[in-house]
């Protein structure tokens, strides 16, 4: 028997909340709605509580539960759909900038090759900032100005499970904004970890060579020369 507030009704609403809160996360509206409705037949079958029967004998109630859940409904989908928009503006603005700072550094990279003349380093350069100049124009593209009836499934979802969106959305957004700005305070410290590793394996022995040879006069000069001088 399920009693209401017993260990094993606890572990059902624990078991049905997370399902519908990935089914949310990951737009499943019929995974969602499957896992209520079962729930809502578990407790008609094994515990005390019939939806239908609660229905049939408070039809004024029910209609009022019902208009209150839409009217909530409705709301809290105009409320995420603003925090939706507003982080995909962030978002194209931060790739914006970064955009123009690429470019900027690429530019520049371009008129140091033309100074000093040197190739291999420099051209591993310009690829490199090609690379993430068009994952910055990807990643625009992605978050351009949305279009909201191309996001009608995501709305309706926000709509009709609105409960469960808005406890994960409370959940979920803080965090990921506390480690995104670890992350922000922390990538210049990532970098230069990754930059030492780097810094003495084989791709750069040309560079080092590149800088040997001009200081020769054009000449390139070898340990084993140097040896025998």
């Amino acid at each position: 028997m399920l009693v209401f507030g017993g260990v094993l009704f606890w572990i059902l609403i624990a078991a049905i909340g997370i399902v519908i809160l990935a089914s949310v996360e990951y737009e499943k509206p019929v995974l969602s709605t499957i896992s209520v409705v079962g729930f809502f037949v578990l407790l008609a079958y094994l515990g005390d509580f019939s939806l239908w029967a609660f229905v049939v004998h408070h039809p004024t109630w029910s209609l009022i539960g019902l208009a209150a859940y839409v009217f909530f409904g409705v709301c809290w989908s105009y409320c995420k759909w603003h925090f939706f928009v507003v982080s995909m503006a962030q978002r194209y603005n931060e790739n914006f900038r970064e955009r123009v700072e690429l470019i900027k550094q690429y530019e520049n990279e371009k008129r140091e090759k033309r100074e000093s003349g040197s190739e291999w380093i420099t051209m591993r350069k310009l690829d490199s900032l090609s690379n993430k100049i068009h994952c910055c124009e990807s990643e625009m593209s992605l978050n351009r100005k949305p279009e909201a009836k191309k996001f009608k499934r995501r709305i309706m979802i926000w709509m009709v499970h609105w409960p469960w969106s808005c406890i994960w959305t409370i959940i979920n957004d803080p965090i990921k904004k506390l480690f995104k700005y670890i992350f922000r305070k922390l990538q210049a410290f990532y970098q230069r970890i990754a930059d030492k590793a780097y810094c003495s394996t084989e791709e750069f022995r040309p560079w080092k060579d590149d800088r040997k040879e001009k200081k020769s006069g054009g000449l390139a000069i070898n340990d084993e020369d140097e040896k025998e001088d």
